[in-house]
């Protein structure tokens, strides 16, 4: 029975063989265009996410900037308060001897001082 199924093979083999390797090839292709179409829609997700990630970070970069204005707002106003308090303490430091008596002159003038100073205040 095998020489029958090798007389009748012999003569179509070379094109059992080559349909054989179309029907391979076509399948192959199709594994390509689906890993392609994979591939695609990765790469979609993958842009959309790093647009998403440009757009946090510049929030971020805005809110850092923000930040550090406020600090350099707030570092001159620190100085600002420590350089009026630096002065009453010079005041306080260079008061006459006369002027510290049981109730001091320089009292009243270093009160005067913190009123002045409350009210520029925000």
């Amino acid at each position: 029975m095998l020489t029958y199924v090798l007389k009748f093979l012999g003569p179509i083999a070379p094109y059992l063989a080559v349909g054989g390797a179309a029907a391979a090839l076509l399948l192959y292709v199709s594994v390509l265009r689906h890993e392609l179409a994979a591939a695609q829609v990765a790469n979609a997700t993958l842009r959309a996410t790093n647009q998403a990630d440009a757009a946090a970070i510049a929030a971020d970069e805005k809110q850092q900037q923000m930040t550090n204005d406020a600090l350099d707002t707030l570092d001159v106003k620190t100085r600002q308060t420590q350089a009026a308090a630096d002065g009453v303490i010079t005041q306080i430091a260079g008061a006459q001897a006369q002027d510290n008596g049981p109730v001091a002159p320089v009292l009243a003038k270093t009160l005067d001082s913190l009123r002045a100073l409350q009210g520029s205040a925000p």
